[in-house]
């Protein structure tokens, strides 16, 4: 309900999880004020996949001027092939 709660009421929102392709559906209703609230409503709902608290995530739906950027960081080191000799 914590996740459910910011997006419906403070956003006006419809929100639901798609079992079936696993991910989280959200549109417009007749009620959303806000022209970004579908892009807020996503940013707090990737925050918290990304491993946010859902009180930190909030902050993402109450300020205007902050959005969510992440990156991936892969091993940089690739594993060579050695080349073996034979021995005779």
């Amino acid at each position: 309900m914590k996740i459910y709660s910011p997006v419906v009421e403070y956003l006006h929102l419809q929100i639901r999880f798609n079992l079936r392709t696993r991910s989280v559906e959200i549109k417009t209703s007749e009620q959303t004020e806000d022209i970004q609230a579908l892009q807020k409503a996503a940013d707090f709902i990737k925050a918290f996949a990304l491993g946010f608290e859902v009180d930190d995530a909030l902050a993402l739906i109450r300020l205007d001027d902050l959005f969510l950027e992440s990156f991936e960081i892969n091993d940089g080191k690739r594993k060579r092939k050695r080349k073996r000799k034979k021995l005779n």
